[in-house]
Order: structure tokens, then sequence, then C-alpha cells
């Protein structure tokens, strides 16, 4: 019986350790977050963030309650601040340009937080649809119910905010889903698109040979599940002008721990387009630098 109950609290011991090692690893990824509002009904919420302050009052909570719960959100205005200086355009909203692209241009934050805002002035309540999105990649990670508050006596939004966020915890329900699927991304990598083609520019083809007889698409293939994280990958589409990479993982980290994306990995594959190419006929080509959005990495072949 003794050695059961010291092998019982031998194996508690055990769980707690991986448990404690789990939630480091969780705080160790744990990204930097930007909320920014939307609307699915083409009015622009950068105009109604900047023009009207339940809107600013709304984000403002959204973010305050995501920092209480460990994350570390930037400050929306202070994004857009800064893209106002560095344009010297006296607002966001030009006709010319983006406003959401424009903020995702000019942010460092890893996660992207969607916040569709409803404020309903005539009873006072507010409806909220948070999203999460993986800024590298563009892709989805998590997504909240829609949150909807009763009717208020009084227009203190922060105050109805605050109710909502922490009405059976929604807000700590969104970002668990969250760590969740950041521990997935952690544990699989992070997914993301390669394309290599040819442009009427190009003097190199994908079905153009080296001295053993290897397709030079063969070759990119190879580098590729070579260098994919734990090898993983899918091709789309292999013809003789393009090679187009559909799912390919790359690591959150590198070797060293340090922060690993998507720019790092366009720069890895830039130089063995240039160093595959240069086994056709000994001569190393200069491949022009890869343009990377939306977590497609596009490169030309020389």
């Amino acid at each position: 019986m003794k050695k059961i109950l010291l092998s019982f609290l031998s194996m508690l011991s055990s769980l707690s350790l991986i448990a404690q090692t789990v939630a480091t690893d969780v705080s160790t990824v744990q990204p930097t977050v930007l909320v920014v509002p939307f609307t699915s009904t083409g009015e622009s919420a950068l105009s109604l963030y900047e023009q009207k302050f339940e809107y600013r009052t709304i984000v403002n909570e959204i973010s305050n309650a995501i920092n209480k719960r460990g994350f570390s959100p930037q400050d929306l205005q202070e994004v857009i601040a800064k893209i106002k200086e560095n344009s010297a355009i006296k607002k966001l909203d030009d006709v010319e340009t983006n406003p959401i692209q424009e903020i995702l241009d000019n942010t460092s934050a890893d996660i992207v937080v969607k916040a569709e805002i409803n404020v309903n002035n005539e009873n006072n309540s507010v409806g909220i649809l948070m999203k999460a999105i993986d800024k590298a990649t563009g892709k989805v990670l998590f997504t909240s119910p829609l949150l909807s508050s009763p009717s208020f006596k009084t227009t203190d939004y922060a105050y109805i905010v605050q109710r909502l966020l922490n009405q059976d915890d929604a807000i700590g329900t969104f970002l668990t889903g969250l760590s969740g699927e950041l521990q997935k991304v952690v544990l699989n990598g992070r997914s993301i698109q390669i394309s290599i083609v040819q442009n009427a520019n190009s003097t190199y083809n994908l079905e153009d040979e080296n001295t053993n007889g290897d397709y030079l698409s063969d070759l990119f293939i190879d580098w590729v599940k070579k260098n994919a994280y734990k090898n993983y990958y899918k091709i789309k589409t292999q013809t003789a002008k393009e090679l187009y990479f559909d799912e390919v993982r790359i690591p959150i980290k590198d070797e060293t721990g340090n922060n690993y994306d998507i720019n790092t990995f366009a720069r890895e594959v830039r130089k063995a387009v240039a160093t595959i190419c240069s086994q056709k006929d000994g001569v190393k080509p200069k491949v022009e630098t890869p343009k990377v959005a939306n977590g497609i990495i596009r490169i030309i072949l020389p």
C-alpha cells in the first residue's frame, strides 16, 4: 500500500512539472496584440473610431481587458498617429489607401484582434464579435461568439463593455481559446505558402535540368522538404512555369530561441533559388527580393 501511495504521489509530482512546463511555454510565446475596429457593412470602422467617442472607448476597454489577462496590447491611437506622421496626412481614411492594411503594415503586433462593434444608441447596448488573426499569415486563429449586452440606462460605454466582457468570463474564454491555438502553432509550426513562378523576364524554367538530370522544380521540392518545420509541406501546383506550395510549416522560434518569422524564411528561399538555379550552368544568378504578403512568399525565377 505504501509503494502504491508513493507511486501515486510521484505521478502527481510529474504531472505538476509538466503543467508548469506548459504554462512556461505559453508565456514565452505570449504575443503582442493590436485591437482594431471592424465593420461588415462597408462603413469605415476607422472613421467611426476616430469620430465617435464610444467606439474609441470600446476598443480601449477590450485592450485593457486583454492586458489584464497577461497579453501585451498595443495602442491603436499611437499606431494611427505614427502613420499620419510618416505620411504627413491629416486623416487615415484616404480613398487611395486601405486604412486597415496601413495599420497592419505599421504595427509590430503578432496578433490582430478585429472587433466588429455594433453600438445601439437608442437602448444603450453593445454587440461585439472578436476575431484573432495571425498577422504574419493572415489566418484566423480564433473567433468569439457574438457578445451582446442588455439595455442599460447609462451611456457609460466603458462600464457597459466591462460588464459584457466579464459576463461568464467572455474575455477569458476568448483568450484561452486563442492561447490554445497558439500552442498548436508552437507544436506544429506556422503555416505559410510559397509561389515560385517564371515570368517573361525569367531565363530559367522549372523543368530545366541540372547535370544529374534533376528538374529544378524537383530540387526546390527537396529543399522545402528539408527545411520545412518537421518536414511538413503540401504542393498544389507543379508545372514548367509555376511551383506552388499551398502549405509549408515554419517554426516560430529558431534554434537559439529567437523569434523566427516568414520574412526570415523568405530570405532563405531566395538564397536557395539562386543556389539551385546555378546547378544548371554553374552561374549563380541574382534573384529578386521575394514579395511577402498575407502569409505568401512570392518569388520570380531569375
